[in-house]
């Protein structure tokens, strides 16, 4: 009964918040979806994609190697610090051996940011293709950038295995994260499964936002279509599918033995 009770607490206590989102979420629905029928009706020429497309055409291609050009020394510094620290350490203070490897992991997180936007203004540049010129900057960028990330993170991890030997896994490997985590403590482990977690749930807010902005803009935009759509929607899918196949295998009942 107490446990009831308690649940039922639980649900007044969150429900105020949840609906304050859904109202909120309803009403700027509404206005988004006012604003286009209005715009509709009223015949007007919408000329925002246009321009959208121009500038994004004309400035992705230079952008996919100047990520790398702003990302890279950022990432660089961090590493150097983080290598200077270890090289000076006496190897008795740990928690000097922690800020090492604490500012390795920074350079590491400012490296995939470099990646992921390499990517996405390459992706960018060519699907709006816009002029040869552009186009071999692009795959320039993309060659440059690519090759300097993956020589980044193989010097970043092969120091974090000179810190620690008993680190296994080459960044070459299709399985390095795989054995990487097999050979870290299990302190290491709880925090990755930690900051996972916390990914997941930063996904389950994101993918439903991107939803609504991809179904929103293939309204309103020209050429967009459902396509969009169905790429976040696969996403969010596969996201579902994976943490909860996952959570029924870990959570299965383990077979009886005779």
């Amino acid at each position: 009964m107490k446990n009831k009770d308690k649940i039922q607490q639980e649900n007044r206590k969150a429900l105020p918040k949840f609906l304050l989102i859904l109202v909120c979420s309803v009403v700027a629905g509404l206005l988004v979806g006012g604003i286009m029928v209005a715009t509709w009706e009223a015949g007007t020429d919408y000329t925002l994609q246009d321009v959208l497309c121009e500038v994004l055409g004309m400035v992705s291609p230079w952008l996919t190697g100047a990520v790398t050009v702003v990302c890279m020394p950022i990432a660089l510094y961090f590493h150097l610090r983080g290598k200077c620290r270890w090289q000076n350490w006496d190897g008795e203070a740990d928690d000097v051996l922690d800020h090492a490897e604490h500012e390795l992991s920074i350079g590491l997180i400012i490296s995939n940011v470099n990646m992921a936007l390499t990517m996405l203004f390459y992706g960018v540049a060519t699907t709006l293709w816009y002029s040869w010129a552009g186009y071999i900057a692009a795959q320039i960028g993309l060659v440059v950038s690519l090759a300097l990330l993956v020589v980044y993170q193989q010097k970043t991890v092969d120091l974090c295995k000179r810190m620690n030997p008993e680190k296994q896994g080459s960044v070459y490997d299709v399985n390095f994260q795989k054995k990487w985590i097999e050979s870290c403590d299990e302190a290491e482990r709880t925090n990755i499964y930690r900051s996972s977690y916390r990914a997941y749930r930063t996904m389950s807010v994101t993918l439903p936002i991107l939803w609504l902005v991809a179904m929103v803009a293939g309204l309103w935009f020209d050429g967009v279509g459902p396509l969009a759509v169905v790429l976040v929607s696969a996403a969010w899918l596969v996201q579902t599918l994976s943490y909860g196949l996952e959570a029924l295998r870990l959570e299965a009942p383990k077979k009886q033995t005779k």
